[in-house]
């Protein structure tokens, strides 16, 4: 599947992904779901669309669902019970978002005019030099790569077989990829931080501790739209190899996997 089908194909759920956000606050406005708890799958589902829509090229549509995400997890961090008006507002908040995704089309992704660029570049010759100069390491990979989105998965994925990586898989949380690691058998790992019911950072600790039934050395690259530098080095410290923020491009996910696979290689050959 190409980006201009991805992207296509996320457009046209748009309409569907809103709608289910406002089901979640009319479940708590009717009774069916507490306020607090829809607040928290909100919550959810506000950091998965923000990401996917950071992810396709709308960076305007995407940091306005980032900043509803804020001020919703800042209301659940707040300990105090929400009141019911507070549903009226949000409910606005999602209708505004609603108006903005009418222009949240694949003519307008900077994702989609971003690799037109990248593939007139790519007829320079030092550019296709430079590629050359690279496959070997990434020809040799086998990439597993976690997230919740379905379209930021179809995107991963399209990029990575771009790059003639050896071998992709993917999963829809971190539970999925410990389950399917043993069989795939890694040389990277991407992961995205935030999922349920295990997230990235549950991953990590299974791999380094040695849990994961696969070399507990195999590089992890954490894929986030967190930015500030002490999310970095909470990422880092804890046994991260590398950092990949959304949105991404193929030229930042090759530079990581270079970087990664250069260190894969190192690690099989004094192991």
């Amino acid at each position: 599947m190409s980006a201009t089908d991805i992207i296509t194909r996320y457009c046209a759920s748009l309409d569907t992904q809103l709608i289910e956000l406002a089901e979640i606050l009319k479940n708590a406005a009717e009774g069916v779901t507490s306020i607090t708890s829809a607040l928290v799958t909100l919550h959810g589902e506000l950091h998965r669309m923000g990401g996917a829509a950071l992810c396709m090229g709308y960076s305007h549509f995407g940091n306005r669902i980032k900043s509803f995400e804020r001020d919703v997890e800042a209301t659940i961090l707040s300990e105090i019970e929400p009141e019911r008006e507070l549903l009226g507002i949000y409910f606005e908040e999602i209708a505004t978002i609603a108006r903005l995704a009418e222009h949240v089309q694949p003519k307008n992704s900077l994702l989609l005019r971003q690799k037109k660029l990248e593939s007139q570049s790519a007829l320079k010759p030092a550019v296709n030099m430079i590629r050359t100069a690279q496959k070997d390491v990434l020809q040799s990979q086998r990439v597993l790569f976690a997230d919740d989105d379905a379209s930021i998965r179809d995107l991963m994925q399209d990029i990575l077989v771009s790059l003639q990586v050896e071998a992709v898989a993917t999963a829809c949380d971190g539970e999925e990829l410990l389950n399917k690691a043993p069989d795939f058998s890694p040389t990277i790992i991407i992961t995205d931080w935030h999922m349920l019911p295990c997230d990235g950072m549950q991953v990590l600790s299974r791999i380094r501790s040695g849990e994961a039934g696969i070399d507990k050395q195999t590089p992890v690259i954490f894929l986030t739209s967190e930015r500030t530098l002490s999310e970095v080095q909470h990422v880092i410290s804890s046994g991260a190899d590398q950092f990949l923020v959304k949105p991404f491009s193929m030229r930042t996910v090759e530079r990581v996997l270079k970087d990664a696979g250069v260190q894969s290689i190192g690690s099989y050959a004094h192991g």
